[in-house]
């Protein structure tokens, strides 16, 4: 670094002081009452500090005192017009997506940025939230999920077992929690979850009770018999029974369903086609 003085590296010039116009490898320190380096400006990095001498991170960087009871960074604006803070990312590549970076000790883990039409929040590289130009929010990483049974399982119940239901098709299963026909918390909240079950070849003259089980870690939802629709078959009833719930749910708590047919044989089966009749459904809500 150069050592020049004050003569060398300041310039008086129309109506205002520049300093080191020679463009010299010369820091520019100012010192408080308190901090060695209350303005630091890095003339080799071409960085600025306030309150930080070895800036090599970021253009401008702010080191805040815990010693001292202040807000690190404020921006007051006390004007109509006036705007305290302006971010404007000029780059038009992929990464100008990311604006705004969270870091703790070093390392990133969040950041907001967005493109022409949206703005997004982001977790390390993914889209957790994005807000497009009509005001619309959308999660892509919300738990939310819809499978169903594509095939009739036949002679599943009729004698008062529980069987628990086949979905072996997928809609959706945004955040991948579902799977073997159970849908898994990935984090604690509270879920919407809605269930429809069709039943087969039921026999009136002896099933005395329908019920569709909702089993959860912490509970299970007993929905009773419930006629919402019979519909002819070839001469085959389906009862189609269906309910809902907000269900707490922990962590890597599990939840998925069964039915059971009461009073006669081993002859009903579980309804399936190309079709969402029999299926299953859920969403964090919060």
């Amino acid at each position: 670094m150069s050592q020049l003085n004050v003569n060398n590296i300041t310039k008086y010039t129309g109506g205002e002081v520049v300093v080191n116009d020679a463009s010299e490898d010369v820091d520019f320190r100012v010192e408080s009452n308190g901090y060695a380096n209350m303005l630091f400006v890095d003339g080799g990095n071409n960085t600025v500090g306030i309150n930080e001498a070895s800036n090599t991170r970021a253009f401008f960087q702010v080191t805040a005192d815990v010693a001292v009871a202040a807000d690190a960074c404020r921006l007051e604006g006390n004007s109509a017009n006036g705007i305290p803070l302006v971010l404007d990312n000029l780059r038009a590549d992929a990464a100008s997506e990311h604006t705004i970076h969270f870091f703790r000790d070093g390392s990133r883990f969040a950041a907001i940025g967005g493109t022409d039409t949206s703005l997004q929040f982001f977790n390390a590289s993914a889209v957790t939230m994005q807000i497009d130009s009509t005001g619309a929010v959308t999660k892509p990483l919300q738990p939310a999920f819809l499978c169903y049974n594509s095939a009739v399982d036949a002679t599943a119940t009729g004698d008062g077992t529980a069987v628990t239901i086949d979905y072996d098709t997928e809609v959706f299963d945004q955040n991948s929690d579902f799977a073997s026909d159970t849908f898994t918390a990935p984090v604690t909240g509270k879920y919407f979850l809605q269930v429809q079950v069709g039943l087969q070849d039921t026999e009136d003259a002896t099933n005395t009770r329908y019920r569709m089980i909702l089993v959860t870690s912490n509970r299970t939802y007993v929905f009773h018999e419930q006629r919402v629709m019979r519909q002819d078959d070839g001469g085959q009833d389906i009862v189609l029974l269906n309910g809902s719930v907000v269900a707490d749910l922990d962590a890597s708590d599990t939840a998925y369903v069964q039915a059971a047919v009461y009073g006669g044989t081993k002859v009903v089966d579980i309804w399936g086609n190309s079709q969402p009749e029999t299926f299953f459904s859920g969403c964090l809500l919060c």
